[in-house]
């Protein structure tokens, strides 16, 4: 190519990144001012390109001071334009008609990743119903209680080796660990009943966090094989040994044996259905509550005030665990839990997309086709609801007034609310608290000197590093 071209073709490219470059910068101004002429409320500021309003959206003063009485305003979100609403009376609206009035917002290969069959991708409302309605009595009181000893002893397991390495190491931080068990707790809940299915699915850990890396590739072709091709191959991979399971349970007839979370859908679901269902379990529950786990370590040793660690403190020393019932007649850790959720929500949030024009409270109109978010770190640090809210008080939840509930409600949502409330929320609250009443019960966390890190996305949480002192018994 004579060099009069390559100088031609060079100034064509440049000239079209720049403007594609000045579309971005002029699409994110215009975005920045005014007012959104389809809903009617502001556009909140600094719309920065591709970016975003990604980081400003969990920020509650900065969106209130846009958003006003009306409590909504319009951002973007790694280039998706949508309308961020936090009054209880809409939020209530989103999540209570959610079927009726309100789909799923996923990205394709978030959809992919997840499975159509997914409780979560599924909007078909009789089908979502169908679905939720068996996966409910799979995560049954009676089977937690069946599934208590396993998640006890992997509790056991996991904190004897994070304590074994802190002896060895300078800093040991929470979270590897937490995941760890979070995995392990899952697992043991879905397969529990037989041993050999569970130390089967255990080896599935690397290909699951292959597979949750694959949530952040937006973009790469799948021909290179990067990070989302390489988390559909880790999720086949899981897939085939679950209907690998599935069949010999079946052949073994041992389908009806009502011990564990799959014994209860065998039979009830289709196989891919099944493996779906797994996938968004683990997808819901482990980097979340393994999140809440690391996070509640920092509360505990950095922010809890002295005299309500004393009052957990007495309340884990003398509790008997022997079931998951006796976990749940702890009122301060509890509110503990449930400050821990508040204080750094897991989940950013939450979106919704409009199955038709829906009228907010306001009298704003969201038409059908248009994506609304509900920031949760944002609304969980609004002062109407939780005064203070940047201190940890686990007071707040602490036989709260009636004043103290009504303030709270519809703002305080940390699992969703309504038909797509989080299904295995009361799995991730048992697994909260026997990690941390066996931790705490037997140890003392000692800080290392190393500040704890910050882990703002895609899942916030805090990163302690700690010591580890044996609690004698006297």
């Amino acid at each position: 190519m004579e060099p009069s071209s390559l100088s031609s073709s060079s100034a064509i490219a440049t000239l079209g990144v720049t403007a594609f470059a000045a579309y971005l910068a002029i699409r994110a101004y215009r975005r920045s001012t005014g007012t959104n002429a389809e809903n009617g409320a502001a556009n909140l500021p600094w719309n920065l390109p591709l970016i975003g309003h990604t980081f400003q959206n969990i920020e509650y003063e900065r969106i209130a001071s846009v958003g006003g009485e009306r409590e909504m305003v319009n951002v973007s979100i790694l280039g998706m334009d949508m309308l961020s609403v936090w009054s209880q009376e809409d939020v209530k609206h989103a999540f209570t008609k959610a079927l009726t009035h309100w789909g799923t917002s996923w990205p394709s290969r978030w959809v992919d990743l997840q499975g159509q069959a997914s409780l979560a991708v599924v909007d078909d409302p009789a089908q979502h119903k169908r679905l939720r309605l068996l996966i409910g009595q799979a995560i049954s009181k009676g089977n937690l209680d069946a599934a208590f000893p396993f998640l006890l002893q992997s509790a056991e397991t996991t904190v004897a080796n994070m304590v074994a390495d802190a002896t060895v190491k300078e800093n040991v931080t929470v979270l590897p660990y937490s995941r760890e068990f979070t995995f392990a707790a899952i697992v043991s809940f879905f397969f529990g009943s037989r041993q050999e299915d569970v130390a089967r699915m255990l080896v599935h850990l690397h290909n699951f966090e292959l597979w949750t890396q694959g949530m952040m590739d937006f973009l790469l072709p799948v021909w290179i094989g990067g990070p989302f091709a390489r988390a559909m191959v880790a999720r086949q991979s899981i897939l085939d040994t679950i209907v690998q399971i599935i069949q010999e349970r079946k052949e073994k007839e041992q389908g009806g044996d009502k011990t564990d979370g799959l014994a209860a859908l065998i039979g009830q679901l289709e196989d891919f259905e099944i493996g779906d269902s797994f996938i968004t379990l683990l997808f819901a529950g482990y980097d979340t509550t393994s999140s809440a786990i690391s996070t509640a370590m920092h509360a505990w040793t950095f922010e809890l005030d002295a005299s309500e660690k004393e009052l957990l403190s007495k309340e884990i020393s003398a509790a008997n665990i022997t079931d998951a019932t006796s976990l749940t007649n702890l009122p301060v850790l509890d509110a503990f839990c449930k400050e821990v959720l508040r204080w750094k929500s897991p989940i950013p949030g939450v979106f919704r997309k409009a199955k038709t024009d829906c009228v907010l409270h306001s009298g704003n109109i969201v038409r059908e086709g248009s994506l609304v978010n509900i920031p949760f770190i944002a609304m969980f640090d609004n002062p109407n609801g939780f005064p203070e809210p940047r201190k940890f008080k686990l007071a707040r939840f602490l036989n709260p007034s009636l004043e103290d509930r009504n303030a709270q409600s519809y703002r305080y949502v940390p699992f969703g609310a309504g038909p797509r409330q989080c299904i295995g929320m009361s799995l991730a609250r048992l697994e909260m608290k026997v990690f941390l009443v066996l931790l705490l019960k037997n140890y003392r966390l000692l800080p290392t000197g190393k500040p704890s890190a910050l882990q703002a996305l895609p899942i916030q949480c805090m990163k302690p590093y700690v010591q580890f002192e044996k609690i004698r018994e006297e």
